[in-house]
């Protein structure tokens, strides 16, 4: 009995410190991974402005080139000709679109605004009190007249870095916030792009073909995905 008492507690053990180690990798290495620099995007176009906020995902990790990028992919798919500015930022939460990019909206004459941040708020583990507060109060400041697009937290499970059981919390973890990205948006009647019921399970099938080298960011097939998804709801929205 006292020998099975030590396999068990050896085993709980094991699994525990198993758990520390992910759970310190996804706070401290993951991001520092992917605070690569971003690609710079400003294209000039006509006097209207789309404006992106969010994170690395916006500003273009992952992806091969600025062409492939989810804002200018978006716009292709859109036929959308339209000055296009990026003020998203690798590794952003969105504290940091609240307080760094947001404030840049203003003097701008904005025709849409794209919001994609979440991911790094499922990695650092924001509260969800904390996270709907910050983004009630980021749709709150846009401009009244502005088309916004609040895109949704992607199916984190589709993340091959994150080993089992962890890419299983992660997952969860994503869907938790989804949600309040989803209530926040409806409130402030933006459209919403529930991004990971759209591309989710395409990105867990072929891991390989969707996700970038780092098996976190979108490759630009993956990007691709993204952006006829988020061009679709757009579409339909406004049908």
């Amino acid at each position: 009995m006292r020998r099975a008492l030590f396999g068990f507690s050896t085993t709980i053990g094991a699994v525990s410190l198993m758990l520390i180690a992910e759970i310190l990798y996804v706070l401290f290495l993951a991001p520092k991974l992917a605070q690569r620099a971003p690609l710079q995007l400003d294209r000039t176009g006509s006097s209207n402005t789309v404006l992106w906020l969010g994170d690395s995902t916006v500003a273009g990790v992952g992806a091969s080139n600025a062409a492939h990028a989810l804002p200018l992919l978006v716009a292709a798919a859109a036929h959308d000709t339209s000055r296009l500015r990026v003020l998203a930022m690798s590794g952003a939460r969105i504290g940091d679109v609240v307080k760094r990019q947001a404030p840049q909206v203003a003097g701008e004459r904005v025709g849409r605004i794209y919001i994609e941040v979440g991911a790094n708020d499922v990695t650092h583990l924001t509260t969800v009190s904390a996270f709907e507060k910050r983004y009630d109060k980021l749709l709150g400041t846009l401009p009244n007249d502005a088309r916004v697009i609040c895109i949704g937290i992607p199916d984190m499970g589709g993340a091959a870095r994150f080993p089992s059981p962890l890419r299983q919390l992660v997952a969860a973890r994503g869907r938790q916030l989804d949600r309040i990205v989803r209530k926040v948006a409806d409130k402030h009647r933006c459209t919403f792009v529930d991004l990971a019921a759209a591309t989710g399970q395409k990105f867990r099938h072929d891991p390989a073909k969707y996700l970038a080298a780092d098996r976190f960011h979108p490759s630009d097939a993956g990007y691709q995905l993204w952006a006829e998804a988020i061009v679709q709801t757009v579409l339909e929205d406004d049908a």
